[in-house]
């Protein structure tokens, strides 16, 4: 499923694959694995595209041999909160920033689940990380699956780097698996951080890869680094890590300032 799509299609159901809420676990190396065959949600699965199996091969359904199609692509970003384009390398000041999803350019779909790994740059600390809204179904406008029911195996985003930056454990999916939100921009985790005062100075970027999303007839929509044929387009906002001013800057331009004021003034 995740490399070739080709296989049996029932109402967008693959044969042999698991859609939400069975998520699938990648590692770093993108390989996978699959909830035990003896979990309650691969098992509900199971019967469930059985079910729908039978009913194709009676001629109940519409059977197709192909890759399901995508008229649109999902759009997913970092963003820094309050419009921030610039941190200092201070140890202690904390900053947010917000992974969005933006799924208007596919209206008609039903997003019902997702995951993402997120490479923090060097010189950064995670303080935390947080869902929009801990409330089941979430009560806050600004998260993208606002009044769905999660599945609560599957809600949470991560605050522990790996041996490569990676945040790696970030997967929300609805409890049923086809319950979602649809032509909608919201926030997908937020995280905290700081910058270490031996950060590298200069321009720096969080990094959105292997994302994978579905819909409420288990399409994929997903990243391929450097494929124009990508489904979801992950994109990270560029910010600026800058040194702390000196104390005696700090002074100067506390007297310049006044001076200026009264130039104008004048």
């Amino acid at each position: 499923m995740y490399e070739e799509d080709w296989g049996i299609v029932a109402l967008g159901c693959k044969h042999g694959d698991l859609p939400p809420p069975s998520i699938t676990e990648r590692t770093m190396s993108d390989s996978y694995r699959r909830e035990p065959l003896s979990s309650p949600a691969a098992g509900r699965y199971r019967v469930f595209i059985s079910a729908l199996i039978a009913l194709a091969t009676a001629g109940a359904l519409p059977v197709f041999v192909g890759r399901t199609a995508h008229a649109g692509v999902i759009k997913i970003s970092t963003e820094l909160d309050g419009g921030i384009t610039s941190v200092v390398r201070d140890g202690t000041t904390e900053y947010k920033m917000r992974v969005v999803l933006d799924s208007t350019d596919v209206p008609s779909a039903i997003i019902t689940s997702g995951q993402y790994h997120l490479y923090v740059p060097a010189g950064l600390a995670i303080a935390r990380a947080e869902l929009p809204d801990t409330h089941n179904p979430p009560q806050n406008d600004s998260d993208f699956f606002f009044g769905v029911v999660m599945d609560a195996s599957y809600n949470r985003v991560d605050s522990s780097m790996d041996g490569t930056r990676d945040l790696t454990d970030n997967v929300r999916s609805s409890e049923d698996g086809v319950s979602g939100n649809s032509n909608r921009v919201g926030d997908f985790g937020w995280y905290y951080f700081t910058v270490n005062t031996d950060a590298p100075l200069g321009q720096a970027e969080f990094g959105l890869h292997s994302v994978y999303f579905y819909d409420s007839v288990f399409n994929e929509y997903k990243s391929v680094d450097g494929n124009a044929t990508s489904t979801c387009i992950p994109s990270d906002q560029s910010f600026l890590i800058s040194e702390v001013p000196e104390p005696a800057t700090l002074g100067l331009l506390g007297l310049v300032l006044p001076l200026a004021l009264l130039r104008r003034k004048r």
